[in-house]
């Protein structure tokens, strides 16, 4: 009877440990699938950005370098200007530090699965 008590004991630890891994697997897998949403949105942004920039002020290949040197008068002030610089800086910086933080929890979230699929192996 001992026996069959030890078998159901292991039995149902290899059931838990691997219900925690598949856990932790699928916890991954959510916060990938938010990353790479947040990834294509924030690229779009950049782009369309980048698109209204260069059809306000559009810029020939062969005079690249100028243009981009070139002290054009610009409708906003330097205070407007300065502002929408600021205000991008802070909005890079924030998804950087949550592609960080992210970063860091899928990396838990697969050492945590690997742990507990090496425990259910054992």
């Amino acid at each position: 009877m001992n026996g069959k008590t030890g078998d159901t004991n292991n039995k149902d630890d290899f059931e838990k440990m691997l219900a925690l891994a598949g856990f932790s697997a699928e916890r991954m897998e959510q916060r990938r699938t938010v990353e790479f949403r947040i990834f294509i949105s924030y690229m779009t942004l950049l782009v369309l950005a980048l698109y209204q920039l260069l059809k306000q002020n559009p810029i020939r290949w062969e005079s690249l370098i100028f243009e981009l040197f070139k002290q054009n008068p610009s409708p906003l002030s330097i205070y407007e200007v300065i502002a929408l610089y600021v205000i991008a800086l802070v909005v890079h910086v924030v998804y950087i530090m949550w592609q960080v933080g992210v970063g860091r929890a899928m990396k838990n979230d697969a050492i945590r699965r690997n742990f507990y699929l090496r425990k259910a192996e054992s």
